[in-house]
């Protein structure tokens, strides 16, 4: 009897980020991706946006596995928030491992994961199904395609990859597991889209020595190389340059600690002790010898820029000024673009020399048309679907498959939205539209919401992290506080109970307003600033976050 399959996505279609591909055969519902979105500006305040799980929270005791194929956070980060909801064993290499649980310490999620680790070309059978894992070669250590075995032929997805032939073996593409997989008929083919766009091949536009020459070698005085945090090749490739100009890295602030430390974990690198320089001794060594490694997750690694140009945090060794140079290889996409450019425009006020490899100067490792058209000859597929992206560069895909010949024509190349559910049995294949519930939850701080959220609102009227209002009432003759704290919030937080922030918050205030009660003259207006400046600590320490914060002290004499 022959199988019945079902692939659907509950994210990733026509947009970035957010990708979660599943795929069920015979009523068993496996994960291919799980990823995360960053938010843009119409999301203030949003740390993270993931799908809508409910399909899988109601289903749970038929999802069987998470299949995740590399260690990117839009591939496998959203696991960290509802993994406790619908636990299943995730298969994925030792990397990938490594790049989850460093996620989810990121965010403060302590899941206890079920991992089953995989060479990234091997064959697993899980819960009675044959899967045909081959190396992929992706920016990012161990990546992998996945062929799933079935009566109606193979499913194939190759989640992000480029040909490319890299002597390094963390990063490679197994043709040869590939071509054994052929060997078998493909049901159906599906591909990373987002540079369908993009004519030739990616490699080898995806390295930043191509990009900036001997300007960063020679560069003078410091410098200051931002990356994103999953990018480990161009990760790997910074410290190369920190070798090739005799430079010792020095991190900027402890996540980037933590990330080389994941990094050097992930990669199997044992740098010298030499090569790393503790931020306390940077001023030991001469300009020349120091490179500033700077890391972090979508747009808070370009906040970290604006932060340093405008001395927000306590790092005064580590200034940007006119004689360093900034390598920015850390490039902007839809959901990042605004405030990236406000970095880069803060960064340029320093006078310093910048190098800033946008998107047309460092390309990703995703595949572009050539990448695409040598997939689909390999596999030989009967079906072709176009996953991650935006809607123009799911049909640029769907637009070369069309010319690729064989099976592939109108009626067998999809481009569906999120929700529309593709089935395939010994007929052939026919599209339910709408067929999941699809949505987004916010990601804020410790808490979840749907995309229903009334915070949502009210932040994109307010613009931010939305506002808190302090107050209280005091009398000056008797020297006390007659009523209050009162503490209310708008567009901040998406907890449930909010108790324990209004609790702190009325203790700062109530704390510091009876300190200044008993001086013999007590300045209000400096007991404000005091509140706002310690009730802004507090909230950035237990939410990450930065409201606008309003204290009101109200004389009642």
């Amino acid at each position: 009897m022959a199988d019945k399959i079902k692939v659907f996505a509950l994210g990733g279609l026509d947009e970035y980020g957010k990708n979660h591909l599943v795929v069920e055969i015979n009523d068993k519902i496996f994960v291919l991706a799980s990823g995360v979105q960053f938010p843009n500006k119409l999301t203030p305040g949003i740390d993270y946006i993931i799908a809508d799980t409910t399909y899988l929270e109601e289903n749970k005791d038929r999802v069987k596995a998470y299949i995740m194929l590399h260690g990117h956070d839009d591939e496998m980060a959203s696991l960290s928030f509802y993994y406790d909801k619908v636990k299943a064993p995730i298969y994925c290499s030792e990397v990938t491992k490594i790049m989850l649980n460093n996620f989810s310490n990121h965010v403060l999620r302590k899941n206890k994961y079920d991992f089953r680790i995989i060479q990234p070309t091997s064959d697993v059978i899980i819960d009675g199904i044959p899967f045909h894992f081959f190396h992929t070669c992706h920016n990012i250590a161990d990546s992998s395609g996945v062929a799933i075995e079935t009566s109606l032929g193979n499913i194939i997805y190759t989640s992000d990859f480029v040909v490319d032939n890299n002597s390094d073996p963390s990063y490679l593409n197994d043709f040869a597991a590939i071509a054994k997989i052929r060997t078998k008929p493909t049901l159906l083919l599906i591909i990373d889209s987002q540079y369908a766009e993009r004519s030739g091949y990616t490699s080898p536009n995806h390295k930043i020595f191509n990009s900036i020459g001997k300007d960063v070698i020679e560069a003078k005085g410091r410098l200051f190389s931002v990356v994103f945090t999953p990018n480990a090749y161009n990760l790997g490739e910074i410290f190369e340059i920190a070798s090739k100009s005799n430079r010792k890295v020095v991190c900027y602030d402890t996540e980037t600690e933590q990330d080389l430390k994941t990094f050097l974990e992930a990669s199997g690198k044992n740098l010298k002790k030499t090569s790393v320089l503790n931020r306390a001794d940077i001023g030991r060594v001469s300009e020349k010898e120091v490179l500033v490694l700077i890391t972090g997750y979508g747009p808070r690694l370009y906040q970290k820029l604006i932060y340093i140009v405008n001395n927000v945090d306590s790092k005064e060794y580590i200034r940007i000024k006119e004689s360093d140079t900034v390598l920015l290889a850390a490039p902007s996409n839809l959901n990042t673009e605004v405030v990236a450019t406000d970095a880069l425009n803060e960064v340029y006020k320093t006078g310093a020399q910048i190098i800033y490899l946008n998107s047309k100067k460092l390309w990703m490792m995703h595949p572009s048309e050539e990448d695409i058209k040598t997939m689909i000859s390999i596999t030989n597929p009967r079906y072709f679907l176009p996953v991650k992206g935006t809607y123009k560069n799911l049909l640029a895909a769907a637009q070369i498959a069309n010319t690729m010949g064989g099976d592939l024509n109108y009626a067998s190349i999809f481009v569906i939205d999120n929700g529309d559910v593709i089935t395939f049995d010994e007929k052939g294949a026919n599209i339910k539209q709408a067929a999941v519930p699809v949505g987004n939850k916010y990601i804020d701080g410790y808490g979840i919401a749907d995309n229903n959220s009334t915070q949502i609102a009210e932040r994109q009227n307010l613009g931010g992290d939305g506002v808190v209002i302090m107050g209280l009432s005091i009398s000056r003759k008797e020297k006390k506080v007659i009523a209050g704290p009162d503490i209310q919030m708008r567009g901040f937080v998406f907890l449930a109970n909010a108790d324990d922030i209004i609790k702190i918050l009325s203790n700062v205030m109530l704390k510091t307003v009876e300190e200044y009660l008993q001086k013999p003259y007590a300045n209000m207006l400096e007991a404000k600033q005091i509140i706002y400046e310690n009730a802004l600590r507090e909230l950035k320490k237990e939410t990450g976050k930065s409201p606008m914060i309003i204290p009101l002290i109200i004389e009642l004499d």
